[in-house]
């Protein structure tokens, strides 16, 4: 929710899904979950044939609900989308980066050499945490993050990277 610069990823194809699944992101990163049903598969659970462990109780929807209305903000949106932009464009200036993909704050990348867990671990020693995905290394950091530890991930990333080179 929120992470590629809109609130659902769809939006980004002008697409409406006939259904859609929440859940961390609605919470922030409290324990919830959601079902969002379209026109077409509105009818398909009733009251009561279907259970959750993470539905919702009172505190964590309260939670939700003031998430909900923060990540829904056309400007907060807009700056996700700003800072993932600004993310990417570093991200592509380092010679050893073969391709970046993804939206907003959700990338990832593939590499020239070395392997994506070998950046994951060296990073991690170095205080920057990523994520991997067979041979691309993922990002996705705070929907809060700031440009300038966006400057210091790169950096961090960068020294990591000239090692392995």
């Amino acid at each position: 929710m929120g992470r590629t610069g809109k609130l659902l990823a769809a939006e980004h194809y002008g697409v409406t899904p006939d259904i859609v699944t929440l859940a961390k992101g609605l919470g922030g990163g409290l324990p919830i979950g959601a079902v969002l049903f379209g026109e077409k598969t509105e009818q398909v659970l009733q009251y009561g044939q279907h259970g959750s462990t993470f539905g919702g109780n009172p505190v964590v929807c309260a939670g939700a609900l003031c998430c909900l209305k923060r990540i829904s903000e056309p400007a907060f949106l807009s700056a996700v989308a700003e800072k993932g932009g600004y993310l990417k464009t570093r991200l592509e200036e380092l010679p050893q980066i073969d391709k970046v993909s993804g939206l907003g704050l959700m990338l990832g990348f593939t590499l020239k050499k070395g392997t994506a867990a070998e950046v994951a671990a060296k990073s991690a020693e170095a205080g920057l945490l990523l994520l991997t995905a067979k041979e691309k290394v993922r990002l996705l950091p705070p929907l809060i993050i700031t440009k300038e530890e966006i400057d210091r991930g790169i950096a961090i990333l960068q020294k990591v990277l000239e090692g392995i080179a």
